[in-house]
């Protein structure tokens, strides 16, 4: 959001500044002059062959030979005007052209030059160029004596130090002049008495449309003094007056002066020391009338007399009050203010000072009455978790109105009970909904943080949530937010060698919500990890069946349900089989690496829960003979013709084979397997040694 430092008025200044192409007349000592000579040279000299050519008509054809003769005449006597013309327009070569007259790189000198050689100037940019008083005097003069001020449209005239006398200069120029229209004159020293001199100009002057007066020491003084000014001025549109330390009294002098302004639609104050006297006053005057309003404006204040009987105008179309202390007295009444406006279209308070109070002072009148407001700017303001919410529900309600409280690329930092209030706020199953449909509520909180903190206690909600993002349409979506809701917002652990985990004692009806709801649809997502209808692609390697991201998304959120570690999920993933399943997944699909790592990950987790451990190292499921076999197979062929996934074997061996050491409950009955053991002792013993096999890797 703009705070209005590019001024709007340099369009309207530009577009005022007449074109080369559509200029009415040449300057005197440009080259318009020596084209308009030579066109008009030319043009006579046609009209006077059209002459010479209608007596032909009557007399009979021409011969051939005349009017050879009269060409090369025509032609010797255009070349003789051409020199001539050229004589006249340059002192160098005939030959030579007149270059450019560059008058924006060489600053002051460069357009008193400018000024000499009769060029207009309708823009003169001498920012930060430090010519002080002496500087604009030069300049102005000399546009005077040139009669070129009637060609200047636009003066930036920032960060020069001119002070009282420049001012006054200035002032003068402006009283008479009726093309300028854009002033710049910000970070000066014009003070209170050059300030005066350029109200007193805007007085009677009707064409200005911008002035910048930013950083010039105005005070209170300065402020009261342009009000008054102002009052009789027509036609200024945009005013900046930054960092001028009116304080409350400068401010309410302004309000008081410019409400019956009907041509103001930009007023910047920001920085100016208001607190909520002066942004009440603004509100008041500027906005839409308080019902309690204390005017502070002296009776006997010159203000007060010029301004009786006249009514606000409350015409005003952006107001930047940002970087003053208005608090929620002043928001309040701006909110209050705002619900009688029809005119304000960007209102910014960066910076004010503002608490939850006021922060839903002002969205409660943007969300109840006012429909003029596009633009609201409130970052860096002390909202807070409801400020925020208030904010972010006015937001959501009005898609077309740009709000700003907070820098986006910030993460929120709410603790648990402000996170709660939050989901107190919108619901759980309104945020479900919403984020499975692809909404957020950044910039108020992260979505991970929020489905972290989340509680489902409701059955309901929960086989509705489930049900919806398991469907085909939803699933690699909600399944991310499921797993987000089962790790509690927090990345999941990748050290996969922690103690084992002690299960949760519970059966399906002890089971919360969720997992209770997840249990019930676990089937489902077995079938959608066998059933795989994508079609083949050919690569140089052969033809592959890609897995696919909804597949690796199911893997993933498998091993996060192991990790919830109760007692009835594990028993389900075993009723399914989803270890020998997952088994089976490396050989099906030898190429995909990412599949790879997921069943390390899953076998890594299930080892840490009870059931699953026991159920992995019995021979009854299969999964260790599955394992033997698949190792033994692949190992022993060259090492260029080995499925992607023989390393990985070797990670789950390992890992399998730890739990000996570790002295775990399965370790009599690995030592009493047979095949496993001379696997351990023979196969993996080899391959590890072939292989070069790290201690560091198990």
């Amino acid at each position: 959001m703009s705070e209005a430092g590019e001024d709007p008025a340099v369009e309207v200044a530009e577009q005022a500044v007449p074109s080369e192409e559509g200029a009415e007349a040449p300057q005197e000592g440009t080259l318009g002059e020596a084209a308009d000579a030579a066109e008009s040279a030319t043009e006579e000299k046609v009209a006077d062959e059209h002459e010479a050519g209608g007596d032909g008509g009557a007399d009979g054809e021409a011969s051939e030979e005349d009017g050879e003769e009269e060409e090369d005449e025509e032609e010797d006597d255009e070349d003789d005007e051409e020199e001539e013309l050229q004589d006249d327009s340059f002192d160098d070569d005939e030959d030579d052209m007149m270059p450019e007259y560059d008058i924006t790189l060489n600053g002051l000198s460069s357009y008193l030059h400018a000024l000499d050689l009769g060029i207009d100037l309708p823009t003169v940019d001498l920012t930060n160029q430090g010519i002080g008083d002496q500087g604009i005097i030069d300049l102005l003069n000399k546009l005077v004596e040139t009669d070129k001020l009637s060609s200047v449209c636009t003066l930036k005239l920032d960060g020069n130090d001119i002070e009282v006398d420049g001012a006054c200069k200035l002032a003068e120029c402006l009283i008479t002049n009726n093309t300028i229209t854009f002033v710049d004159l910000k970070w000066n020293l014009i003070g209170v008495d050059g300030t005066s001199a350029i109200g007193k100009a805007l007085e009677v002057n009707t064409t200005l449309v911008s002035l910048n007066l930013d950083g010039n020491e105005l005070g209170e003084e300065g402020a009261e003094a342009l009000a008054l000014s102002l009052m009789k001025n027509r036609g200024l549109k945009y005013l900046e007056l930054k960092d001028n330390t009116i304080g409350d009294v400068g401010a309410c002098a302004l309000a008081y002066g410019l409400a019956s302004q009907t041509d103001m639609v930009l007023l910047d104050l920001t920085s100016n020391d208001i607190g909520k006297v002066g942004a009440t006053a603004i509100a008041h005057h500027l906005v839409g009338p308080q019902a309690e309003y204390e005017d502070l404006i002296p009776e006997d204040s010159p203000l007060k007399a010029e301004g009786a009987g006249r009514e606000p105008s409350y015409t005003l179309e952006t107001l930047i009050l940002n970087n003053n202390s208005i608090g929620d007295a002043g928001a309040i009444a701006l909110g209050s203010a705002l619900l009688e406006n029809a005119s304000l279209h960007s209102l910014q308070l960066r910076k004010c000072g503002i608490y939850a109070e006021g922060v839903v002072a002002i969205t409660k009148a943007l969300t109840e009455g006012n429909e003029q407001v596009t633009e609201l700017d409130m970052n860096a303001n002390q909202c807070g978790v409801t400020g925020e919410i208030a904010l972010n529900d006015m937001m959501m309600s009005k898609p077309d109105l740009y709000v700003e409280w907070k820098d986006v690329t910030q993460e929120s930092s709410w603790d648990v009970n402000q996170i709660q209030e939050i989901i107190q706020h919108y619901g759980v199953s309104e945020i479900l909904s919403n984020i499975l449909r692809g909404f957020s509520l950044v910039p108020l909180i992260e979505n991970y943080k929020l489905l972290g903190a989340l509680e489902i206690e409701d059955q309901q909600t929960a086989d509705e949530f489930v049900s919806t993002a398991f469907s085909e349409e939803n699933l690699l979506h909600g399944l991310s937010m499921v797993i987000t809701i089962l790790n509690q917002g927090e990345e999941e652990e990748e050290d996969l060698f922690d103690e084992v985990m002690v299960e949760t004692e519970a059966d399906v009806e002890q089971l919360t919500p969720l997992l209770r709801s997840i249990h019930g649809h676990m089937q489902t997502l077995k079938e959608k990890l066998v059933t795989n209808d994508m079609e083949v692609i050919d690569y140089a390697c052969g033809q592959v069946r890609p897995f696919g991201e909804a597949r690796l998304k199911i893997l993933s959120f498998i091993t996060s349900l192991v990790r919830q570690n109760t007692t009835a999920i594990s028993k389900r993933m075993i009723e399914l089989g989803f270890p020998l399943l997952f088994m089976n997944l490396l050989a099906q699909y030898p190429l995909n690496n990412i599949l790879h790592n997921e069943v390390v990950r899953f076998v890594h987790a299930a080892l840490r829960v009870t059931d699953l451990r026991v159920a992995i190292c019995s021979k009854e499921h299969g999964l260790l003979d599955a394992l033997i076999d698949r190792s033994v197979e692949e190992w022993e062929k060259p090492l260029n013709e080995r499925g992607g996934f023989s390393g990985h074997l070797a990670i789950i061996a390992r890992a399998v084979s730890a739990l000996e050491v570790d002295g775990s409950d399965v370790m009599e009955g690995l030592s009493e397997n047979e095949d496993w053991q001379a696997f351990v002792t023979n196969d993996l013993t080899a391959y590890t040694e072939q292989s070069q096999w790290s201690e560091t890797y198990v």
